[in-house]
């Protein structure tokens, strides 16, 4: 039994050349889908986004976004014959940039941060909350639309994308935690170790008690935009303790924004060993800077919580001398001579006390605690809206 993940990232609806970009590559990103669900047999689990939909926070940016993942969610179904959740965050790029340059807010956040950061997180009635929760209004208003396939135990945070959700697989509780990193990443000036996150957002994004919620799941995954390097050392203390924790069911923490692919088994947070898993653009912006080159692609992570063990499927994006793009195993991560997938490797998967339960002696299951909860059918939604 495996828990199966496609992860996406940064595919900046709106960015110059983004839209012929992304049509000339949706037919090889089919094809390449339609390979590894064969190799794996199984339907997809999860679609888990990382942040930066669009380019500058525009509700037209959005739009294209939606028709992507309904286009995303037909293809899966046709595929396996179900639709499985999309659980994402934001990125920097999803706040409105255009409102963010012309409003003094903005120098207030990036350079003013810790004269005002406690009147931010305590008062639901601050101007500079009210600028935050603008500049995520397009961002929040696609994430509630009727097409998106999200988890029906979902539940909304502090901020705008801070959110938390519950899906079942094979009888298992997978929780997922979604926290939003890029409050404060206004422009390009900010550098790695200046964002922040709060024991606040956390807490509140878990229903209270960020510890009991992760409890209740046999395994539970974090979502940020900004890999851990980005966060001030504050935030990675209130992470250590109030999610990697030694005797937490987190295994991994799936980001993107620096549109490499990356993994490693990280210590970052300073409690326990967990998955760090970055991923590459899908399809955005073709540079960045002074023309620097990005690369694009994206993987499916493959968990197994009985054997506790992990593996990845990443995909790269290249052209052929004939200018067309193809996806491709990528070279960057280690993969073994020939494989598609790295080996697997060990991952930490805590117990929990409260799933001491006597199981089915012929099913080896628990017969009241899980129920499976079928897939979202996009097509069947839209049959009921008719």
């Amino acid at each position: 039994m495996t828990v199966s993940i496609l992860h996406l990232t940064d595919i900046h609806f709106g960015a110059v050349r983004q839209s012929s970009l992304m049509s000339a590559i949706k037919a090889e990103f089919a094809r390449d889908l339609h390979y590894l669900l064969g190799i794996l047999d199984k339907p997809l689990d999860l679609i888990a986004f990382t942040g930066d939909l669009a380019f500058s926070g525009d509700i037209e940016e959005y739009i294209a976004g939606e028709e992507f993942f309904v286009w995303l969610s037909e293809l899966l179904h046709s595929e396996t014959g179900s639709v499985p959740p999309l659980f994402g965050v934001p990125g920097n790029h999803d706040f409105d940039r255009t409102a963010a340059t012309m409003s003094p807010l903005k120098s207030i956040v990036e350079d003013l941060w810790d004269k005002y950061a406690e009147d931010f997180w305590t008062h639901d009635a601050f101007e500079l909350r009210d600028f935050v929760f603008q500049g995520f209004a397009a961002y929040a208003a696609w994430w509630q639309s009727p097409g998106m396939p999200i988890p029906p135990e979902t539940a909304q945070g502090l901020m705008p994308g801070d959110l938390s959700a519950t899906i079942t697989v094979d009888n298992l509780r997978i929780g997922l935690l979604g926290l939003n990193t890029s409050i404060r990443h206004l422009s390009n000036d900010v550098l790695p170790g200046q964002l922040s996150i709060t024991p606040q957002q956390i807490s509140k994004a878990a229903g209270g008690d960020a510890v009991e919620w992760a409890k209740s799941h046999d395994l539970c995954l974090l979502l940020t935009h900004h890999p851990s390097e980005w966060l001030d050392e504050q935030s990675t203390l209130a992470l250590g303790e109030l999610i990697f924790s030694t005797e937490s069911p987190f295994v991994a923490h799936l980001s993107g924004h620096l549109h490499e692919a990356k993994t490693s088994v990280s210590e970052h947070y300073s409690t326990s060993e967990h998955e760090c898993i970055q991923g590459r653009s899908l399809f955005g912006m073709e540079t960045y800077g002074a023309g620097v080159g990005r690369s694009h692609g994206f993987s499916i992570i493959e968990i197994d919580p009985v054997q506790s063990v992990v593996r990845l499927w990443p995909r790269s994006a290249s052209r052929t001398s004939g200018g067309a793009w193809t996806l491709h195993p990528e070279s960057g991560i280690g993969l073994p001579k020939g494989q598609d997938c790295t080996n697997w490797r060990s991952i930490r998967v805590a117990r929990s006390s409260t799933h001491s339960v006597v199981l089915d002696e012929k099913t080896g299951r628990d017969p009241g605690r899980y129920k499976t909860r079928p897939h979202f059918d996009v097509r069947k939604d839209k049959e009921s809206e008719a």
